[in-house]
């Protein structure tokens, strides 16, 4: 498990690079969490000095210990919940039911702070239009950068606004595409006009409005 990704909200899973990854088992004493730790450790580096040594028996042995200990952690193997609820290790988070808790808990936290805003999500890649005030702005924003689920953030742009381009959504989630990605962040940002990158993201908006009944 690593330490410095984020969980879930019911801690089952820890996020990395937009995937679900199984946590330990928090009821594991101290003791035995302790035990089953080093044994992934030393299995982790049996399989590098195998793998130096061009040793295919050796490696075999050095997977199957770390296969054991990351049962043993929780990781791997029968989930260590009991309420008969699915496993979603290694789905993408935006194939699992996580995806809509996540983007809950930013509306929630932007709802309290007065900022509006939409999110996209390809899989892999988020694309985020926030605001409000100053003030809240920067609130909502340290969160953002402060969160341990981003990493290689940029800034596209920051300028003030006559009215709000998504006045009525604290944060709305939408599915997209690589490519949406990619054309909406290579748009001109300065200043925010309404011809550029806020121009193709309200595109994209308004084609995925029309295409989804009810939303």
């Amino acid at each position: 498990m690593n330490a410095s990704a984020p969980l879930t909200p019911d801690g089952r899973y820890i996020v990395v690079r937009g995937r679900l990854w199984r946590a330990s088992n928090p009821h594991l004493s101290a003791a035995e969490r302790e035990g089953w730790v080093a044994r992934l450790m030393s299995g982790r580096r049996a399989v590098q000095a195998a793998m130096r040594a061009g040793d295919g028996k050796a490696l075999q042995a050095a997977r199957r210990a770390v296969d054991d200990a990351k049962r043993g952690l929780g990781e791997r193997g029968p989930v260590w919940w009991n309420d008969g609820e699915k496993d979603y290790s290694r789905y993408l988070i935006k194939n699992s039911p996580y995806v809509d808790d996540l983007t809950r808990a930013a509306a929630r936290f932007n709802l309290e702070a007065g900022v509006t805003g939409v999110l996209l999500y390809d899989g892999s890649r988020f694309l985020q239009y926030i605001e409000g005030p100053d003030d809240s702005i920067n609130v909502v924003y340290d969160r953002i950068l402060s969160a341990r689920s981003h990493h290689e953030l940029v800034e596209l742009g920051r300028a003030r606004i006559s009215a709000r381009f998504f006045p009525y959504w604290s944060m709305r989630w939408l599915p997209a595409q690589p490519t949406d990605i990619r054309i909406i962040s290579t748009g001109d940002w300065s200043g925010l006009n309404r011809s550029g990158g806020v121009h193709r993201l309200s595109l994209l908006v308004s084609q995925h409005l029309a295409s989804t009944p009810g939303a």
